[in-house]
């Protein structure tokens, strides 16, 4: 199977996120189908939707993927509940030691009941638009008119986004 570039958003803001964040990563790294891993800069972020919670920590990865996107959302919902994600007991937008979400999967437009891409809302928050800018500053996602970095400097989010490192966060090669 040919490749895939794709673009995975990452956040948490229970326990020691950046740890698990790294094992996380490490695990989808250790997969023969995940080549040229990469990470945004860390980020420190105020909270979306719901306010009244600790700051998150996100980052962006790019990656080329050679399996299905459902085979890549299946190891994301398992690297969720290894980093001890309970849905059935989040709230919407409340507190969670592990997100992931698939951002971008190659130039794919998909909308159905288990997934959507892109993500939706991704234009309207900085806490994505911020790390993926990162990595993919002149990219226009499928039925966008704007690059990433075009929507973040219009993005009218005004959560406080703050870089807690200056060069990627992670950069496994393989």
């Amino acid at each position: 199977m040919k490749s895939v570039l794709v673009y995975l958003g990452l956040g948490g803001n229970v326990g020691d996120v950046r740890n698990t964040f790294a094992v996380s990563l490490q695990s989808l790294n250790n997969d023969p189908r995940c080549k040229n891993l990469r990470t945004s800069r860390l980020f420190q972020t105020e909270p979306w939707g719901l306010k009244d919670q600790p700051d998150f920590l996100n980052l962006c990865v790019e990656l080329y993927w050679s399996g299905s996107l459902g085979e890549l959302s299946d190891i994301m919902v398992q690297l969720e509940r290894a980093g001890g994600r309970e849905r059935s007991e989040e709230e919407q937008w409340g507190p969670r030691k592990l997100d992931i979400d698939i951002l971008l999967f190659g130039d794919q437009y998909i909308k159905n009941n288990r997934i959507k891409i892109p993500h939706p809302r991704i234009e309207k928050r900085k806490f994505v638009l911020f790390p993926l800018a990162d990595l993919a500053p002149e990219i226009i996602p499928t039925n966008w008119t704007k690059t990433i970095i075009e929507t973040k400097e219009k993005c009218e989010d005004r959560s406080k986004v703050e870089a807690l490192t200056h060069h990627a966060w992670i950069d496994w090669k393989k």
